[in-house]
């Protein structure tokens, strides 16, 4: 016990500490597994073969479970853009100029990726990188 400055007793309460440390005759605390902690699965497997290839189909990296982020993005990476070569290229009208995509862009841009469905060009680092999707932004 302490005094304060007018020389009266001051009880001190319990610190911080004397509510975790164990008494010597707790027997509650048991060593085996509970029934909880027995049924707990592992993470479900990641099957990088099941990848969408196609940009203009595949879903957002934030949409996989969270402890398997790292993983698609390396699937990805490892994967590389998705450069199909195709007979034609959709085309289409912009003002008065009619426009289509390139293939020889590939080798000047090598990340770039193409998609057949959507008949639109992406950035695969812009894909594999980004954390948070954007509403109204692809």
């Amino acid at each position: 016990m302490s005094h304060d400055g007018n020389g009266r007793l001051i009880k001190r309460g319990k610190t911080i500490d004397s509510f975790f440390k164990k008494s010597g005759n707790d027997t509650s605390i048991s060593e085996e597994p509970t029934h909880l902690e027995s049924q707990i699965v592992g993470p479900k497997e990641f099957d990088a073969t099941s990848l969408e290839r196609d940009p203009g189909k595949r879903i957002a990296i934030c949409e996989y479970p969270i402890n398997q982020h790292d993983e698609v993005r390396r699937a990805y990476i490892k994967l590389g853009p998705y450069q199909p070569k195709l007979f034609e290229y959709r085309r289409t009208v912009f003002g008065q100029q009619r426009r289509w995509f390139q293939y020889s862009w590939f080798s000047q841009f090598p990340w770039l990726e193409y998609s057949p469905s959507s008949h639109m060009a992406y950035c695969l680092p812009c894909f594999v990188l980004k954390i948070i999707q954007q509403v109204g932004l692809h």
